[in-house]
């Protein structure tokens, strides 16, 4: 693909609407679209809340720096132990729709291609971070193993990198991955397997 990082960024967040509210939120999405894509060089490795790219995070950062994208802190508060809890959020800027135009013009077939993975991926549930971040991390490791699992498997290997998933979010993870496509190839789970 012709794009860097920084430009699929940007258009990931057009593709959005224009806005996507959180960061792990478009970190995500982003994941999810390389992998409908087969795009290389995205940085995903294991991480708290699921595959992260730190090469995706210092992009977003200079596309606010650059001013094609808005950073929005919300607050909500704080957390039992005093800490704020806080969301940022990303728009897309005038600046940063000049920028998409010049990449439309220049990329077409790739700028659409991002477009309607997407599409996709919001068609298959437009999941929130929470949700999003789970059918990541049961992904992340179908991929890894390269095998079939069952969900009690992804959950035990879940629990190797200190990944909880509770058997209804993996449910909704699974089913979420099977819209998409990704669950087919890589895992033997099916929406009428049962748990303990």
């Amino acid at each position: 693909m012709k794009l860097s990082i920084k430009d699929c960024v940007l258009v990931l967040v057009s593709s959005c609407s224009g806005e996507i509210s959180g960061k792990t939120l478009l970190q995500k999405r982003l994941f999810f679209v390389g992998e409908l894509l087969g795009l290389k060089g995205l940085g995903y490795a294991a991480h708290y809340y699921g595959p992260y790219s730190q090469l995706v995070a210092s992009a977003t950062n200079q596309l606010v720096s650059l001013g094609f994208l808005e950073e929005q802190t919300i607050g909500f508060g704080a957390d039992d132990l005093g800490f704020e809890k806080r969301r940022v959020d990303y728009h897309l800027t005038d600046d940063g729709r000049e920028v998409l135009a010049y990449l439309k013009r220049k990329n077409k077939k790739e700028v659409e291609a991002i477009n309607e993975a997407c599409q996709h991926l919001l068609s298959a549930g437009d999941l929130d971070y929470f949700a999003l971040s789970h059918a990541a991390k049961a992904y992340f490791l179908l991929k890894e193993e390269g095998h079939p699992m069952t969900r009690e498997e992804i959950r035990a290997k879940a629990e190797s990198f200190h990944w909880k998933i509770a058997p209804d979010n993996l449910d909704r993870a699974i089913d979420f991955l099977i819209k998409l496509d990704l669950a087919r190839h890589h895992s033997s789970v099916s929406k009428k397997q049962n748990h303990k």
